[in-house]
């Protein structure tokens, strides 16, 4: 009986220290750590009562993951017709928006990355929206992009210029263009939520822009690597933005049948 005794408290005691051992030494998970930066446009209108729901998400997963996502809020569809004279719709957005089919907003295009099981490229329902975000994330970029903004505070001129570089020798299976668009915080408006009309809801990365057409500038051709290149953009802010609220967004994307994202990057309009 002592043996056995003596036994059992040596076990004990054994499980003990390896229980404060598992406590003390938690297993690492390291995460993807690529220099992809994720695209998010975001489809969203001021007649959306669920929007705000999308917008904190983003607003969640920006904070999960620190300079990794860059939102475009564009407002399209019905829910963002006009109201009460305030109407935050570009061409752009609306035309993305169409080619996009989302099912309903809010809604996300991640880096357009196409959803077969779905048959669209928007996709809908915030708490579906982390998984795809991350997985792009772990994709290594084909490019890199510099923006140098510069801005004339008393003509309002602003000016751009852009820098593409490639990081790998891979040949692109589609044309490759850059999209530039000017984006604007704290946009004071209204904004249907859940509890009815919010008459100063605070409207973020809303779509102010686009210095390119819609579906970009083509800068390299199908079937060719990736080779560096530089553009100056110039635009003049109407009165009503904030330039201190503004930023530059740029993204290389490809321009024929897929339009996939293939990094993106952003600056404030003043630094």
């Amino acid at each position: 009986m002592p043996k056995m005794y003596h036994y059992i408290i040596a076990t004990i005691v054994l499980s003990a220290l390896l229980s404060i051992g598992c406590e003390e030494n938690p297993p690492q998970i390291t995460p993807c750590q690529t220099d992809r930066v994720v695209l998010v446009e975001e489809f969203t209108g001021v007649h959306c009562s669920g929007c705000p729901k999308g917008h904190q998400k983003i607003k969640e997963l920006q904070a999960q993951y620190p300079n990794k996502i860059i939102p475009i809020a564009l407002h399209a569809g019905y829910l963002a017709r006009p109201h009460n004279g305030w109407d935050f719709r570009i061409a752009e957005g609306v035309e993305i928006h169409s080619w996009s089919k989302p099912l309903g907003e809010p809604s996300i295009n991640v880096n357009r990355q196409y959803f077969a099981d779905k048959g669209v490229y928007g996709i809908i329902y915030p708490n579906t929206w982390a998984g795809p975000i991350a997985e792009e994330m772990c994709l290594p970029p084909d490019a890199s992009i510099e923006l140098t903004p510069t801005f004339d505070v008393g003509t309002r001129a602003l000016s751009v210029t852009v820098d593409v570089a490639p990081v790998n020798a891979v040949k692109m299976k589609e044309n490759v263009a850059i999209s530039v668009v000017i984006t604007e915080n704290n946009v004071i408006a209204p904004q249907l939520t859940d509890s009815g009309w919010e008459n100063s809801y605070t409207h973020n990365h809303m779509a102010r822009a686009f210095l390119t057409d819609t579906w970009g500038t083509k800068i390299q051709e199908k079937g060719a690597v990736l080779v560096p290149y530089r553009e100056t953009y110039t635009y003049t802010l109407p009165t009503g933005w904030d330039e201190n609220n503004c930023h530059i967004v740029a993204f290389v994307h490809y321009q024929g049948d897929e339009r996939y994202i293939l990094q993106a990057t952003e600056e404030a309009l003043i630094p």
